[in-house]
């Protein structure tokens, strides 16, 4: 393939990663829906912690194992409008698992900035990754107290 063979397709460099970004986040799609299917729900409190932790390290593994996807995904390129995907945002399966918190009375009913924060906190351990910060522990005991600590905060909010 000539360096110039992707301009046929795209009309210039940007075009070129915001596709690639929009492909990250269909493959981070794809892979929450197999940790936590969309369409189900958790069947108790027990099922719904273990549902949040779940998601929380497939968001963290994934950004391991695809370390300059992830770059691109939560850079410029990947901060446009989502394409025509019929499947729910990442940040929708973070919203439905907290929800699911709540259902369960764990948590109060999230508020927006509640969401931004367990995201934002996940979202930080994921860029840690490699980070002597996080070298203490194995990775998923590290997300399991991280989500503790975000379930603890938002139980506060009682």
């Amino acid at each position: 393939m000539s360096p110039g063979a992707a301009y046929r397709h795209f009309p210039d460099k940007n075009a070129l990663l915001q596709c690639v970004a929009e492909r990250g986040f269909d493959a981070l799609a794809t892979a929450f829906e197999h940790t936590v299917p969309f369409d189900s729900t958790a069947k108790d409190a027990a099922d719904a912690r273990k549902r949040f932790a779940a998601l929380a390290m497939a968001y963290v593994s994934f950004a391991g194992a695809h370390r300059e996807l992830w770059r691109l995904m939560f850079g410029p390129f990947g901060l446009g409008p989502s394409g025509a995907s019929d499947r729910p945002s990442t940040y929708d399966w973070l919203g439905k698992c907290l929800s699911e918190l709540a259902n369960c009375d764990i948590i109060e009913p999230p508020e927006p900035e509640h969401q931004f924060f367990a995201w934002s906190a996940i979202h930080g351990m994921s860029d840690l990754q490699g980070s002597p910060a996080l070298r203490a522990q194995p990775i998923a005991a590290s997300v399991e107290r991280q989500c503790e600590l975000i379930i603890c905060a938002l139980a506060a909010q009682r």
